[in-house]
């Protein structure tokens, strides 16, 4: 079973406390809690899952832990959280064989990736993934 590496959770740390008001104590004990509960959930599953998804997990947990935060709408959030995911830009299969390239990424209100896509056509459509 692989877990986060600390420099990840440190990187994500710094940009969360940049955006959280208050008191750094109150946000560090909160931010602990949170790392070692996800952490605990993670190793009682026994099971591989993809950094995406395990990456959003922990997200949710901190938007949960911080309601006021926002984190999931966060540029550079998002920009760390699906690292390994699909950028804009980026051309993908459309399931009927074309091609469709990402126009603008973000993490849904249900933490999947949503992605405005657009086809050769030019028309544009969004699809939501759950890894």
């Amino acid at each position: 079973m692989r877990l986060m590496d600390s420099a990840f959770l440190d990187h994500l740390q710094r940009l969360v406390f940049a955006i959280l008001p208050g008191e750094t104590k109150h946000r560090e004990e909160h931010w602990r809690q949170v790392v070692e509960d996800f952490l605990n959930w993670r190793k009682s599953l026994g099971t591989e899952l993809s950094e995406i998804t395990e990456r959003l997990e922990l997200l949710r947990r901190l938007e949960a832990a911080f309601p006021a935060s926002d984190l999931r709408t966060n540029s550079r959030i998002v920009d760390l959280i699906l690292a390994n995911a699909a950028q804009e830009g980026d051309v993908i299969a459309d399931h009927q064989g074309g091609q469709l390239r990402i126009i603008h990424r973000q993490i849904s209100d249900r933490f999947g990736i949503l992605y405005l896509v657009e086809d050769e056509h030019g028309r544009r459509l969004q699809r939501e993934f759950f890894d």
